[in-house]
């Protein structure tokens, strides 16, 4: 009897234990209603979030949320980093990053959004440097500033700026951006993209459910040096025959995963 109510403890204890780690490690959304739902947010696009609950996965507009809260300290400043570099208020979002960064030293996130922060406001202080050479020689040359000429912002000239500078074209699939064609001996290919690969992600900000224009401009105008992203790409891989199904990974197709 006092086995049975040992193990009938510790399975108590377990199930509370999952009980406080879902109620204390949850995102919160408050919806326009006021009304919050706990969960956590699994992919955060521009426009709407995955959101895991204990009733399942739903996607939810962030035009229907008053607020959207991370359990984590760390996820709430990269939030108010994107948002304050969104307005282009670069010097709070990189004061952003720097108190995530404080936090949690090895978050590729936040390294990843202030080398993107960096290049973004690299290339913005170059072109306004080469404006004001620019005014200064027409000054000189013609007496008064040439009407300045902007620079090509269409998704025609952006296409063709990628492909110039990268060797890749992409389009858009089942709403993510596909890699439809891509030149041998490019950066891109020896970057090791393919044609036929899924960009998921760029600079930690994910593609999916943006327009072609908006993916172009992560990728054409936002980085002075490189561009980081992520891909996804659907390769099949024989079994040994020599092996069951009860093998384990590696013996199976040579490989191992871990999360």
């Amino acid at each position: 009897m006092k086995i049975y109510k040992c193990v009938l403890l510790v399975v108590l204890s377990v199930i509370y234990t999952i009980g406080c780690a879902v109620s204390l490690f949850a995102d919160t959304i408050t919806t326009n209603d006021r009304k919050e739902i706990k969960g956590i947010v699994v992919e955060d696009y521009k426009d709407r979030v995955l959101f895991s609950t204990v009733d399942g996965e739903i996607m939810m507009m962030k035009s229907d949320m008053r607020e959207l809260l991370f359990d984590s300290e760390e996820d709430n400043l990269v939030k108010l980093a994107e948002q304050a570099s969104e307005r282009r208020d670069y010097s709070r979002a990189m004061s952003y990053y720097e108190m995530a960064l404080k936090i949690n030293p090895d978050s590729t996130t936040v390294r990843q959004g202030m080398a993107y922060l960096r290049g973004n406001v690299f290339r913005k202080e170059e072109s306004l440097k080469t404006a004001e050479i620019k005014r200064q020689q027409d000054m000189e040359r013609y007496g008064s500033q040439r009407p300045a000429i902007r620079r090509s912002d269409d998704i025609d000239g952006m296409t063709k700026t990628l492909e110039k500078t990268t060797g890749l074209k992409i389009s858009i699939e089942d709403s993510l951006p596909v890699i439809d064609d891509l030149k041998p001996d490019s950066p891109a290919y020896e970057a090791g993209l393919r044609r036929g690969d899924i960009l998921v992600s760029v600079w930690s900000k994910l593609t999916g459910y943006l327009s072609l224009k908006e993916i172009l401009d992560l990728l054409v105008n936002k980085s002075a040096i490189e561009i980081n992203c992520v891909i996804e790409r659907v390769t099949d891989v024989p079994i040994n025959p020599d092996k069951t199904m009860i093998s384990g990974l590696e013996d199976l197709i040579g490989a191992s995963f871990t999360m």
